[in-house]
């Protein structure tokens, strides 16, 4: 263990024991909330390295830091535009030129104010024909703790619906017989899933190809959408704006339970406009939702970097040298 005697140690310090996370999980206990012993953060496993290679390896350390900050800065300000994008598109509408109409052109509803040239329509307007338009996963005794195994058909849960993207981080699974007696419900990519109870009522994402296949459980409500009749891009980024937002608040605590139903999101009223101008609308959206994900992208590979290369450093699988300390930070 190192003597806490100078500035540079003390980063140094930092940097190993934000390596060793997972050293400190594996012996954190509690029940309300984990906590760890002073002797376990003794036992943090430091490298002794002389003062001079601390320093080097801080240096490294903090311009990988410094690049990961500035690529999440870049993500919140391209959602900042993003957001004030949706706003103007769905308050304005596109043009077939691909400018927005003038500042103005807007009328009021009683949610909000949605462009002219569009009206406010339902979701069966935009629905598959051909199944079943708004549908509640499985309740009860047909999809239960019991039927999950290790591997099959994966099961999607409210914690899988996030804002605007699906998270599959964390997946249960039915077997393939199993899944086949739930074929109803399970998902298509392009359908519209919705987060029904609870504090996350009203959360929603399109099904992503990733999804395709998948079953859904009882939280969550599946919207069939058409894309021959509309971009299913377009009706996800009206839920995300004033006038299906408005409608939601006011409904979901309306039961007894804080929640929405399909006979609720079948009486939404969503703006809409015709199909051209919904693809506009998609296309100006996919253009920043690719710009975000490339950011994404590059901040999943500065922060893989730092813990790969991190991890080399401090167990001494590569030495670092006056010479090399500085053409490694300024490569980040």
């Amino acid at each position: 263990m190192l003597a806490k005697t100078g500035r540079a140690e003390n980063v140094f310090l930092l940097h190993a024991i934000e390596q060793s996370l997972g050293y400190l999980h594996r012996r954190s206990q509690g029940s309300t909330f984990l906590a760890i012993s002073g002797h376990d953060l003794r036992g943090v496993p430091i490298p002794a390295f002389p003062i001079e290679v601390q320093r080097r390896t801080c240096e490294i350390a903090n311009a990988i830091d410094s690049a990961v900050e500035q690529t999440e800065a870049l993500i919140a300000k391209t959602q900042q535009i993003k957001a004030g994008l949706m706003h103007d598109l769905f308050t304005r509408g596109v043009l077939p030129d691909g400018e927005l109409r003038a500042v103005g052109t807007s009328q009021m509803t009683s949610f909000g104010p949605i462009p002219d040239a569009w009206a406010l329509g339902s979701l069966l307007d935009v629905a598959d024909a051909s199944r079943q338009a708004i549908l509640t996963g499985p309740f009860g005794a047909d999809l239960g703790s019991d039927d999950f195994v290790t591997e099959g058909v994966p099961v999607l849960r409210i914690g899988n619906v996030q804002a605007g993207h699906m998270d599959l981080s964390d997946l249960l699974f039915v077997s393939r017989r199993k899944a086949e007696t739930l074929r109803r419900y399970m998902v298509r990519a392009g359908d519209l899933l919705f987060a029904r109870q609870g504090a996350t009522t009203g959360r929603n994402a399109l099904a992503t190809s990733d999804v395709d296949g998948c079953l859904i459980n009882y939280h969550i409500i599946r919207v069939a959408l058409d894309p021959d009749r509309c971009d299913p891009l377009f009706i996800e980024a009206a839920f995300h704006e004033q006038v299906v937002k408005t409608q939601i608040e006011r409904d979901k605590g309306r039961g007894t339970r804080e929640g929405i139903n399909t006979a609720q999101l079948k009486a939404l009223r969503v703006p809409l406009a015709d199909s051209a101008e919904q693809r506009r609308v998609g296309t100006a959206l996919r253009a920043h939702a690719a710009d975000i994900g490339m950011l994404s992208d590059d901040l999943a590979k500065l922060q893989a970097l730092k813990k790969g290369l991190m991890h080399d450093l401090l167990t001494g699988t590569v030495r670092v040298r006056a010479a090399n300390a500085e053409t490694v930070a300024a490569g980040v």
